[in-house]
């Protein structure tokens, strides 16, 4: 397991890990997806995609929550990590891949790197390495997303780093 990620709403968990498993002597990484509608006191598995033989590489998930509907918004990096992808789940019973899904972002998008957070105000982000950090916004809980032109830069040296806050390009 690389990462394990869950998040709580109206009494309903999601909780999804990210697995190595081998297809034919191929390595691939998979999402594994459970749910638990008494608070995380106990887990059923909904989704195994090493099970579904699934070979496309959905990789780093992260979930928050639409505070407005109580929806989960999984992300993940897909197709060998070049599309963010951003799943709404009204019931973490749902499997991922029959939400609503729309890409996020595409392009090339670097392992290892993709984080998911919310601001007070509700607003969901997502960040990802794309030659610096690449920045994804959502004012509408996950239904569409926002890309901001070069958030932030870094190339390991402190004095090149920069943080930019402007406004979002869609």
């Amino acid at each position: 397991v690389y990462k394990l990620k869950a998040a709580y709403s109206s009494g309903n968990v999601l909780m999804v890990m990210e697995k190595l498993y081998t297809i034919d002597d191929v390595n691939y990484r998979g999402i594994l997806q459970y749910a638990s509608d008494d608070t995380g006191l106990n887990f059923a598995l909904v989704r195994s995609d090493e099970a579904a033989g699934v070979t496309t590489n959905p990789s780093h998930p992260d979930i928050l929550v639409d505070e407005t509907t109580g929806a989960f918004v999984l992300l993940y990096e897909d197709k060998g990590g070049t599309d963010v992808v951003a799943v709404r789940l009204a019931s973490p019973y749902t499997p991922y891949v029959d939400g609503v899904s729309v890409i996020a972002s595409t392009g090339a998008v670097l392992p290892n790197h993709l984080a998911a957070f919310q601001s007070p105000q509700g607003d969901l982000y997502c960040t990802y390495d794309h030659q610096g950090i690449a920045l994804l916004w959502s004012r509408d809980g996950g239904v569409t997303w926002a890309f901001f032109a070069e958030a932030a830069f870094f190339s390991g040296d402190a004095d090149e780093a920069r943080l930019h806050t402007h406004a979002a390009e869609s």
